[in-house]
């Protein structure tokens, strides 16, 4: 019996002193990727993916911004090892209301203060529709009951300083009695009349959306579009309209 116990000890030492040992190196693995990943993050974001069990490192820029600003990004490669940098993908909305269409729904963004659409990213698996239902529970609280028309795809590169983005836009007309309200990076919605667009300050090209939407509702009322008391970035952001709504 004692010489059982003696090695029921011995083995209990055994995996300490073990246990001990892997833990250490683990930790100095990770440190070492760590010193490492904050040395390449520290030249300049890049492209990484393993390539015959080695690193490949390219470096990416892009001008977005109004004027245009050089912005160093990066992006993850499959595990194909093809590696491509594209826009993401988003969706704006105009939640439209009124006997005439002459008011719409933004929001405030809780990160600028600015006035923006309903939008967002579209996420994996889903297509742009369900992203604009998704957004709409989450930013105003709404469920969306009727049907979308698009306005436009917007896809300068200049429009999101952030990062490119390519918007497909939607408007979808709610009743006048509904009011919505600010959810998450929302920080509360705001109704504004077509004719006090310009009043705002807006993130993004969402002066654009807008003004390209009022001439819209004009056209569709038999009416000239009016006058556009901004221009800059809103004259001559790149994007495709649809011919009505």
């Amino acid at each position: 019996r004692s010489l059982q116990l003696n090695i029921l000890l011995a083995a209990i030492v055994i995996t300490l002193i073990w246990d001990k040992f892997v833990l250490r190196g683990s930790l100095a693995t990770a440190a070492n990727n760590s010193n490492a990943n904050a040395n390449v993050n520290a030249n300049t974001p890049m492209i990484l993916s393993m390539e015959d069990s080695k690193l490949k490192i390219d470096q990416q820029t892009w001008h977005g911004g109004h004027p245009p600003k050089t912005h160093s990004g990066s992006c993850w490669c499959s595990d194909t090892n093809y590696c491509l940098c594209t826009p993401n993908s988003t969706i704006d909305l105009i939640v439209a209301t009124g006997k005439h269409q002459e008011y719409v729904w933004l929001v405030r963004r809780q990160d600028t203060n600015q006035l923006a659409t309903m939008g967002g990213f579209v996420e994996l698996s889903e297509n742009a529709e369900t992203t604009v239902r998704r957004e709409l529970q989450e930013e105003m609280g709404l469920t969306l009951t009727t049907s979308l028309s698009l306005l436009g795809v917007f896809s300068d590169p200049r429009r999101d300083d952030r990062r490119q983005t390519s918007s497909t836009v939607f408007v979808a007309q709610i009743a006048e009695d509904v009011t919505p309200h600010g959810g998450d990076d929302a920080k509360e919605a705001v109704r504004i009349h077509l004719d006090e667009i310009e009043d705002h300050d807006y993130f993004s090209d969402h002066l654009t959306i807008l003004m390209d939407y009022r001439d819209m509702v004009r056209k569709s009322q038999g009416k000239e579009p009016s006058a556009r008391r901004k221009q800059g970035i809103a004259s001559d952001v790149a994007r495709t309209l649809c011919h009505s709504l």
